[in-house]
This record gives C-alpha cells, structure tokens and sequence, in this order.
C-alpha cells in the first residue's frame, strides 16, 4: 500500500474517532509509522488532509447509493423505500463512513463548517438529488402528499428515518424495539401523504 493510502487510511480512523481537534499530524504519522514532516509532503495541512478525506467520503456515499437501472419504472413509493433500504444498507456495510459522516454530520469542526457545507452542495451526486427532486415533483402534482410539504421538508424528514435507524442500532435506544427500515418508512409515508 502507498504511503498517501496509508495516510489516509489511518487518519480516516483517528478523525471518525478523536475528530478534527482531536487528532493531531504527529497521531496520523505515529500510527502510520512516518515522521509527521513526512506527511506534508503529500498535504500542506492537516485541514487539506481531512478536507481530502471528506471529499472522498462524499463521493463514497453518492457511488454508494445509486439506485440501479431496475428501479426506474417501479412505483414511486416503492422507489423511496428503496432508496432508503440502499441508503441504510450502504452504511450499514461500510461502519467507517459512517462515523465519519455522522462526526462531521454533528460535531462539524467549526473552523471548516462553511467549506464543508460547500463540498457537500458542490459534490452531491446530482442524480441522487435528482431522484428526490422528480419523486416530489410527481407526489406534488399528483396531488399525493400534503401541500404544505417543501421539498426541504420531504428530503430531511426521509433523511431522519435514517437516524432514527441508527439511533436504534447503538444501544442507547429510546424506542422500545428496533424499528425496522419499513416501519421507518411506513411512518415517514404516512407524514407525508395527504
């Protein structure tokens, strides 16, 4: 393995679990087993070491979660559930990635909260918001979900079915049981439909 994979690789580690503050160069090189001088000779700074991370791990997702050719003619409800059964599968398959995204997600370093933000608007796969765009604009016209309904609305509250999920996987559970991804979906539809 190359030492810039190496690199990333363990510092993906140290910043899933310390995070940005929390890991320093000198923790990045010890357990990669270089000088931390090493390190700058393929990033100028730790801030372009983790931005680098982030943009790989964006790109990650969006690969991730592409919904294949044999979902375009299914039902539109049933292409939600779908996208959020890849969705959960996905992260459920690659832990990793996970922590990272739900570090960034929560605890975003506060010294790169706008350039992140910016990343994710700027490297967001465009045929997965496109599905979300397309779905809600059929819904809407079809007159199938509330009104009131934004297409922010419609993303993020399909978006917390995903954290509900996964609230429910890491012990600290306020739901009695762990729900399922089409519970999580059945009460999401429910909000949503007029």
């Amino acid at each position: 393995m190359e030492t810039i994979d190496r690199i990333k690789n363990e510092a993906y580690i140290l910043f899933a679990e310390n995070g940005y503050a929390g890991t320093s160069m000198r923790d990045i090189a010890n357990k990669v087993g270089i000088k931390a001088a090493s390190i700058y000779s393929h990033y100028k700074s730790k801030e372009d070491l983790f931005i680098d991370l982030f943009k790989d791990c964006i790109s990650e997702y969006d690969i991730g979660v592409s919904l294949n050719d044999d979902h375009i003619d299914i039902p539109l409800e049933e292409k939600m559930l779908e996208l959020l059964r890849v969705q959960v599968l996905f992260l459920e398959e690659n832990p990793h990635l996970l922590k990272f995204l739900a570090r960034i997600i929560f605890f975003p370093p506060v010294e790169l909260k706008d350039k992140l933000q910016s990343i994710i608007e700027d490297n967001l796969n465009i045929t997965n918001m496109k599905n979300y765009y397309e779905i809600y604009d059929v819904l809407k016209k079809d007159k199938k979900i509330k009104n009131e309904i934004t297409i922010d609305r419609f993303i993020s509250t399909f978006d917390m079915c995903i954290i509900r999920y996964f609230i429910g996987k890491i012990g600290l559970n306020y739901y009695k049981e762990q729900e399922t991804i089409e519970s999580l979906f059945n009460s999401y539809w429910e909000e949503m439909q007029s």
